[in-house]
């Protein structure tokens, strides 16, 4: 993985891949085998249908409606960053009949199938080692998680919306563990890595003991999550914060992060490798997030440059006849989806490249980020958390947050 050709300093996926003798070194993103030895999780978990759930892509012969009808939930909501409401599921199912005529996805038919991995404690080691050789190849890594929802709001007098949002954020964070994150490996072009492209990591998680919102637990539990496992198998958040550190996918200039809507997934993120609660202010929690995450591009916040793309995840990705992969509201499939998602709209809409100072960096519904103009000129760029002088007040780019600040009735239990 290298650097790929500036467009506006910004980049395009279209004028070639990156240096690929400008990757990581493998001394440095190799695990400490010593230290993990004893663990013996090199195992080879692709033939177990535990731990790998196999799903081939052949476009030509589903049924997107029988899968559209499959994948269809309970309704509720996750949280007020959760990108795949009930309305969302239903429009889905809508809109299948359209689908049915033209294909879905972004990609071309293949027989060969795309695998989502469940790494749970015994094969953190093993999964992780499968990254650090891949990340050098694909540097583009999608990202979702899956928490407890709601269960607080801060208290007190906030200067700005802006400083309530981000203590929303920060007092759940600190108060909740997160259940699930998913990566999904690409290269410049979109392409996954074949076979095992996505990793769904399962935490441990307790419904007898931890805090969490019972309308998340039961949308979680509909989609399909097994927290008797996660209680009694799941990966500890020290042990997957110290592999992370390590892994190459972080604190690396030459890998880019995908998201939609992530204040929330940054925040357990960062919060997992740091084994600290967040930042008391905004802006400390941003210009930490930019030393461990230096690309980033917040799809929601690139929405706002498209005339007709809104909604969450899932309504974009109708939108765009992408085709989901595995189970929605699990965070693999939501990764996966997210990357899918970001190179269609890369080709739909940004084909003369990404502007780094307008784009690069932004969260929306942090730091002011809601909607871009133009950018400076400067080639000194200060962080792009705190030029204000770039946005402007758009409050439809992120309206359904006002609203769930506003009418938020989560119910919780502590036991």
């Amino acid at each position: 993985a290298g650097r790929i050709r500036p467009i506006r300093r910004g980049w395009n996926l279209e004028l070639g891949r990156r240096d690929q003798n400008k990757g990581v070194p493998r001394g440095e993103s190799t695990l400490n085998t010593d230290t993990h030895i004893q663990r013996e999780m090199l195992l080879d978990y692709h033939s177990d249908p535990t731990m790998v759930k196999t799903i081939m892509i052949e476009s030509d012969e589903e049924d997107p409606l029988d899968r559209l009808h499959h994948n269809k939930r309970k309704s509720g909501n996750i949280s007020e960053y959760d990108s795949e409401s009930s309305s969302e599921s239903e429009e889905a199912l809508s809109l299948s009949s359209d689908c049915e005529k033209e294909d879905l996805s972004s990609e071309p038919s293949s027989s060969t199938p795309t695998e989502i991995r469940e790494v749970w404690s015994s094969n953190l080691y093993e999964a992780f080692s499968q990254i650090c050789q891949l990340v050098q190849d694909y540097p583009f890594v999608a990202m979702d998680t899956e928490f407890p929802g709601i269960v607080a709001k801060p208290m007190g007098n906030f200067n700005t919306m802006d400083e309530y949002k981000y203590q929303l954020v920060k007092c759940n964070v600190d108060l909740l563990k997160m259940i699930q994150l998913g990566i999904t490996l690409f290269d410049a072009q979109g392409n996954r890595p074949p076979g095992v492209c996505t990793w769904q990591f399962n935490f441990k998680f307790s419904l007898t003991e931890d805090l969490y919102a019972e309308e998340s637990i039961d949308l979680l539990m509909n989609s399909g999550i097994q927290f008797d496992q996660h209680s009694c198998e799941g990966v500890e958040p020290a042990d997957f914060a110290e592999m992370l550190l390590t892994s190459g996918l972080v604190l690396m200039d030459n890998v880019t992060w995908l998201t939609f809507h992530s204040a929330y997934d940054f925040g357990y993120l960062l919060r997992q490798l740091t084994c600290q609660q967040l930042p008391e202010s905004e802006t400390e929690f941003l210009d930490t997030l930019r030393v461990y995450f230096p690309n980033m591009y917040d799809i929601k916040y690139l929405m706002a440059s498209t005339e007709n793309l809104n909604g969450g995840l899932q309504k974009v990705a109708n939108e765009l006849r992408v085709m989901r992969i595995g189970s929605q509201h699990q965070a693999g499939s939501d990764s996966l989806l997210t990357g899918q998602v970001f190179f269609k709209m890369y080709k739909e809409y940004f084909r003369e490249g990404l502007d780094d100072l307008k784009y690069n960096g932004f969260i929306c519904g942090l730091g002011g980020a809601v909607a871009a103009t133009s950018s400076s000129s400067s080639s000194n760029t200060p962080s792009k958390f705190l030029r204000a002088e770039l946005l402007i007040d758009d409050s439809s780019v992120c309206a359904e947050l006002e609203d769930l600040h506003v009418s938020m009735v989560s119910p919780m239990r502590v036991h």
